[in-house]
This record gives structure tokens, C-alpha cells and sequence, in this order.
């Protein structure tokens, strides 16, 4: 059984496999309503310093390996 957030709340985790510069430098999950959505994140530079810019996402389902050997 995995880790379940509470309402509104959720984690982020250094992205191991940032390949390119526009994928992003932290990734996790995030309990919104009912749903567990995924949370993406980069690092940017602003006028005021550094911030981190947010994107939320609908979960795609892992993919199930058709021969269970």
C-alpha cells in the first residue's frame, strides 16, 4: 500500500530523470478533492530571485505488462 495525502496536500521530489531543460526539476503527487493528481515543478530566476513555477496534472495510469511472467 502507498503513501496516501491528505485533502489538499501532497510532496515533491527531486526528478532523478531530467533529461531536457523543459522537463521538470521536481515532480510528486497531490491529493486535490477526491483525486490524486501529479505535481510538476521548475526552478526559475525572476526579477526578485529565484521561484518555483507549478503545473498540476491528471494521473496516467501505469501501463500493465500484457504476459505476467
Amino acid at each position: 500500500m502507498s503513501y496516501q495525502h491528505k485533502q489538499n496536500q501532497g510532496s515533491l521530489f527531486k526528478n532523478d530523470r531530467k533529461e531536457k531543460e523543459t522537463h521538470p526539476d521536481m515532480t510528486g503527487t497531490i491529493m486535490v478533492g477526491d483525486k490524486e493528481m501529479r505535481i510538476s515543478a521548475w526552478k526559475k530566476q525572476g526579477k526578485s530571485g529565484e521561484f518555483l513555477s507549478i503545473s498540476l496534472s491528471e494521473m496516467k495510469p501505469k501501463p500493465q505488462n500484457e504476459t505476467p511472467w
